[in-house]
């Protein structure tokens, strides 16, 4: 009898410590060790696609022979666009030297071969040419909240980016962030476990343009509704076995 009572115990207390359970705190990086040294990846070169908006401006000794040079691209209805839109064939048509092909190019690729251009065809000797993408958004889902993040700077990483969101919360599934990207004609989807220090050597913990950041859930997600009543079952579960571990302990002694 006795035994039987000690086993309804360890039930008991099972039950309790299930119902009473509070999510883990989540933590990143936990395999990355203190004053452990580790070789740090360079930030990849962004490379232009189609629908990227170029922001390029050319500066000289003599404003006037840039300015020409500086005059905004058009849309098709004839209205003034701050930057040259990269258009389906991977091309932009650029004031004074005309067409160019630019898709797969660096930015540091772009401004070398609009210097060139502009040296070689004797308006300005020594040009100063700037290149930047203007759009360069990533797209964030999922338990970080929703919203689309503007990067101004040449590179953002992962982690970068989660800092811009507030972060993840308890209900995040931070083993499993998935990074979905499309590159011309294709598109894939790139897990991250933000818990190793392995993320820092995946091909998407430095982010593109047009990238999206999907963090999951990490279980079954309740309404507002559910989640209450699953939180009063699990008080009421919690109080339940405490009561009942102490009647069956006073009976045991």
């Amino acid at each position: 009898m006795k035994t039987c009572n000690r086993i309804a115990i360890l039930l008991i207390l099972a039950v309790a410590a299930v119902a009473c359970a509070t999510p883990k705190t989540l933590n990143y990086l936990q395999d990355m060790e203190v004053d452990s040294v580790y070789v740090a990846q360079r930030a990849p070169e962004l490379k232009v696609h189609p629908d990227d908006k170029l922001g390029i401006r050319i500066y000289s000794q003599d404003p006037q022979l840039s300015a020409p040079f500086n005059s905004w691209s058009t849309t098709g209805d004839g209205s003034a666009v701050e930057g040259y839109i990269v258009d389906k064939s991977g091309c932009i048509d650029f004031p004074i030297l005309g067409r160019l092909s630019v898709e797969g190019m660096t930015l540091e690729e772009i401004k070398k071969d609009i210097s060139d251009r502009i040296t070689s065809g004797g308006y300005i000797k020594e040009p100063i040419v700037t290149v930047s993408i203007s759009n360069f958004d990533i797209a964030v889902l999922g338990e970080t909240g929703e919203k689309i993040v503007n990067v101004d700077a040449g590179s953002i990483n992962i982690l970068e980016l989660l800092a811009r969101t507030s972060g993840t919360n308890n209900d995040a599934n931070i083993k499993e962030v998935m990074v979905i990207r499309t590159t011309g004609d294709t598109r894939r989807a790139y897990s991250i476990n933000l818990k190793s220090k392995d993320l820092f050597d995946s091909p998407a913990f430095y982010l593109q343009q047009n990238d999206i950041v999907y963090v999951k859930h990490r279980g079954v997600k309740f309404s507002s509704t559910g989640a209450t009543i699953w939180g009063i079952v699990g008080t009421g579960l919690g109080v339940s076995s405490t009561i009942a571990y102490i009647l069956l302990w006073t009976k045991l002694r």
